[in-house]
């Protein structure tokens, strides 16, 4: 309650509402021909389900969606959510959420999911393109091996040719197999994004979970 005089706040979708009846000028005279689903901005909860259902007809609602249906929902593009929404409400009303969605950083997070989609495929095409080169280097070690025991370790001068020559290629063998050991970790972390689940209530990997 407030006292007398006391201003009050006004419910978003009158806003809403008032500006989209305004949006649409018309001439002097003429009846008045408003946009039928400025009415939704007025329905409560309840109603507002109801009609959203019945706009819905012929194909499965977006109330009915579930852990076990969400992956036969259209998803993975920011221009689904644009549809539904211009689908649902008046003009002015849909383009104020949209700015909503962009001011919250929505759309940039599906351009960061399609470019995490990508980086992932190419790290898919370097660890198979490494294991290549990997059998190709053990192959060398192979051809080029030699006996080191009887070099003195300690001074890389002590070395023959042949020695010197499978010391550099051993060297270049590890370091090589452990970076590629590193880019297949970045896929599978990126893979494990990629697959995060859909429904908010199922949980993430054990990989993804905060600690």
């Amino acid at each position: 309650p407030r006292t007398r005089g006391e201003p009050g706040e006004e419910d978003p979708r009158l806003t809403m509402l008032t500006h989209a009846k305004a949006y649409c000028p018309r001439t002097r005279g003429e009846p008045e021909e408003e946009d039928p689903r400025l009415a939704m901005l007025q329905l409560d909860a309840a109603a507002f389900e109801a009609r959203v259902r019945a706009l819905e007809a012929g194909r499965p609602s977006v109330y009915d969606i579930c852990r076990a249906t969400i992956l036969l929902e259209r998803q993975g593009s920011y221009k689904f959510v644009l549809e539904d929404l211009h689908c649902v409400l008046p003009k002015v009303a849909a383009e104020s959420v949209e700015a909503l969605l962009e001011a919250a950083g929505v759309p940039g997070a599906f351009t960061v999911r399609r470019e995490i989609i990508n980086f992932k495929k190419v790290l898919l095409l370097l660890f198979q393109a490494g294991r290549s080169d990997e059998r190709a280097l053990a192959q060398l070690l192979t051809f080029f091996h030699c006996d080191l025991l009887a070099a003195n370790r300690a001074s890389a001068t002590s070395l023959s040719v042949e020695q010197a020559r499978y010391v550099e290629i051993a060297t270049a063998s590890a370091k090589f197999g452990g970076a590629l050991r590193a880019v297949h970790d970045a896929r599978d972390q990126t893979k494990a994004i990629c697959l995060m689940p859909r429904h908010p209530h199922t949980p993430r990997l054990v990989r993804l979970q905060p600690g």
